[in-house]
């Protein structure tokens, strides 16, 4: 509904005007209040009618008319009203909400800087104005939008908690972090706002100031720790025997648990007190090299008696050949992501630790020794890691007397790339370790998914030795062996690309490549497989292209086939991707099987103006393949991750947002790589 600060007000200019009329309009207001859009319409109608000249009656007709989803005739009557005052600013202001709504953000902002000039001083103006433009993608002139409000409007909370919003979107973390702390000054109780601070410090890699921060939150807010504490209600079961109800469930010996599997009763959790502090529960940070990475060589451990690593692979640096775009190879041009002239990839390394303890969900991994410290290196998931840690009762735990590899990651249940690139590595790095023969149990995130069972079967891990994060969140090994997460190292324990390693795409390769003849699908014949692949998002929930059926009749006229890769098995997948030339697809995990191209092949990705990821481009890099960089427009009322159902600390990304692709621009990058 249009901003009622902009609803009856009348222009500046005098005009004659009949009886009754401003009466008409504050009860038609209250009609629209009230729901009642037909007796308001009817109402301004007949304010109308006793005075076809007065603006602020069409411009609340026009709020009405909005609010009855009658767009078009709505926006007859903003401009009937700009018309009769063309210097009404709400009539512009509410013009502008309407286009916006619609997704013609140009049409919006255009309208937007009419009432901005003729109302300087109305901050509401502003935020408008800075909206319709970070909706566009135009970060850097959204955030001049809200540094000019809070100019106007020093002491406005919500105004300071979105300009923290922008510059974390933009990747100006220390500068969120400053407005995120005067918001909660303006407005001290603010558990939304304590969250933001842990999640842009946990971004930072200051796992130890976010965890403080975490502290004073759950103090004053302890239910945020259902966030973690209720996904575990309900869903923890136990291995082998059951230990006290309560507590924690157990493991006799390792080797009866395909015969003796079964469920508890769910366990009730105590939520009253979890508030916590790291001194009273003598929880400790543990850095399993003091920071120094790289660490000792292959198979020498640490001087670490209590928890021993070993390094497989080193920290890697190496150079970036900018991203290709329409305008050039002008890194200028590019998202902050794709700005880089260089990477570095996380080392890789497996820990040994006694009696070690982990937990594992949809969105973070967390590692502990048994002396509650914390593996910093180990951990993934941002805001929710801290959440974790700083819990002054955790839940239950499963403990399992054996020898128990854990691999769950964050996004490792439901996101192919990460499956890929971060969970079945972590495989590799066992078997460099040598250490593969001395595991009883591995734990994943998940195994429902086909790509997950065919993918553990590959590897050859026997189905009897696979317990899920899913059915066990929280779990305690006599012995736990971890291998480093090999491409979403988290940001404290250093500056990584974000992207798989090179010896991860080697890997993968290597796996899956051999064993890759395509058997169905319509191509049989390897040399019917096609050369020019569009990769669709059909049954994708989020980040979808709305003009899809306009994208693929479009590419169908240069030979492209769209071809949905989740009906085919992971080997068919990487035969198809070995055999194309061109590659266009919008973000999304289909092109992780990029790692499967041969060098040259040339890679167009669309992404989303507010979500850009350098994962595919550090493929590319790595594999010598030709990257080109498309973005995406935003479409009207497109999903935000403020309307999914998500956790409180998940980085504020717009994750989920659609996109509408530019044909024009598409033609203009695929001349440019065809030729």
């Amino acid at each position: 509904m249009p901003n009622a600060q902009w609803a009856g007000m009348a222009p500046h200019a005098p005009c004659p005007i009949p009886m009754n009329y401003k009466s008409l309009i504050k009860i038609a207001e209250a009609y629209c209040l009230e729901g009642k859009l037909k007796e308001a319409i009817a109402t301004c109608q007949e304010a109308i009618r006793a005075n076809p000249n007065f603006a602020p009656a069409y411009n609340t007709l026009g709020n009405v008319l909005q609010a009855n989803s009658q767009f078009q005739a709505a926006v007859r009557a903003y401009k009937r009203s700009l018309q009769l005052s063309p210097n009404f600013f709400p009539a512009w202001a509410n013009l502008g909400g309407l286009q916006e709504r619609q997704g013609y953000l140009d049409e919006a902002i255009a309208s937007y800087q009419r009432a901005i000039a003729i109302a300087p001083q109305e901050a509401r103006l502003w935020e408008d104005l800075g909206k319709a433009r970070c909706a566009r993608g135009d970060l850097e002139e959204a955030i001049a939008c809200f540094r000019h409000l809070i100019s106007l409007q020093p002491n406005n909370s919500s105004a300071w908690e979105q300009y923290g919003d922008l510059l974390q979107l933009n990747d100006e973390l220390d500068e969120a972090f400053t407005c995120y702390c005067r918001a909660l000054e303006l407005k001290p109780d603010s558990a939304e706002t304590y969250i933001k601070i842990v999640t842009v410090l946990a971004q930072q890699g200051k796992l130890t100031e976010s965890i403080s921060w975490c502290q004073k939150a759950l103090s004053i807010y302890p239910e945020l720790a259902l966030g973690i504490a209720g996904a575990a209600v309900g869903s923890v079961g136990s291995v082998g025997s059951v230990g006290s109800v309560g507590s924690v469930g157990s493991v006799g010996s390792v080797g009866s648990r395909a015969r003796s599997a079964h469920r508890t009763p769910d366990l009730e959790i105590d939520l009253t007190s979890c508030a916590s502090s790291v001194e009273a529960n003598n929880l400790k940070l543990k850095t399993l090299s003091n920071s120094q990475f790289p660490m000792p060589n292959s198979q020498c451990p640490m001087p670490n008696a209590q928890c021993p690593i070993y390094e497989i692979h080193s920290e890697c640096q190496f150079p970036l050949v900018p991203p290709k775009v329409i305008s050039g190879e002008l890194s200028a041009k590019l998202p902050k992501p794709l700005q880089r002239k260089e990477g570095k990839s996380p080392p890789g390394f497996v820990a040994v630790i006694p009696n070690g303890r982990a937990w594992g969900d949809r969105f973070n991994s967390v590692v502990m020794t048994a002396d509650n410290s914390l593996v910093a290196e180990l951990c993934t998931g941002f805001g929710k890691v801290p959440l974790f840690f700083c819990l002054e009762k955790p839940p239950p735990v499963t403990r399992i007397d054996g020898t128990v590899a854990f691999f769950s990651v964050q996004s490792g249940a439901d996101f192919y790339y990460h499956w890929l690139v971060d969970v079945l590595p972590r495989w590799e790095l066992l078997r460099r370790s040598d250490r593969l023969d001395e595991i009883d149990i591995f734990i994943v995130n998940d195994v429902s998914k086909k790509f997950q069972q065919e993918t553990l079967q590959a590897l050859g891990i026997p189905a009897e030795k696979i317990i899920t994060s899913k059915t066990h969140p929280h779990i305690q090994a006599r012995r736990l062996i971890v291998p480093s997460v090999p491409s979403t190292a988290p940001k404290w324990a250093g500056d990584f690309l974000y992207g798989p390693p090179r010896w991860v795409c080697d890997f993968l390769r290597n796996q899956f490549l051999p064993t890759a003849p395509l058997s169905k699908g319509g191509w049989g014949d390897r040399t019917d497989l096609p050369e020019r692949l569009y990769i669709p998002r059909h049954g994708a929930s989020h980040r979808r292209v709305i003009n899809e059926e306009e994208v693929i009749e479009f590419l169908s006229n240069f030979g492209f086939r769209s071809v949905t890769l989740e009906s085919f098995s992971v080997p068919e997948q990487a035969a198809l991707l070995a055999n194309a030339r061109i590659v266009v697809a919008p973000h999304g995990g289909g092109l992780t099987n990029i790692i499967f191209c041969n060098p040259g092949t040339k890679v167009i990705e669309i992404c989303s103006p507010r979500y850009v990821l350098s994962c595919y481009w550090a493929i590319s890099n790595h594999l010598g393949l030709d990257y080109y960089y498309l973005e995406g427009n935003r479409p009207a009322n497109s999903r935000s991750d403020s309307e999914v159902i998500a956790p409180r600390t998940m980085p504020r990304y717009s994750l989920y947002e659609d996109i509408v692709v530019d044909i024009g621009a598409l033609r203009e990058l695929l001349s440019k790589v065809i030729n």
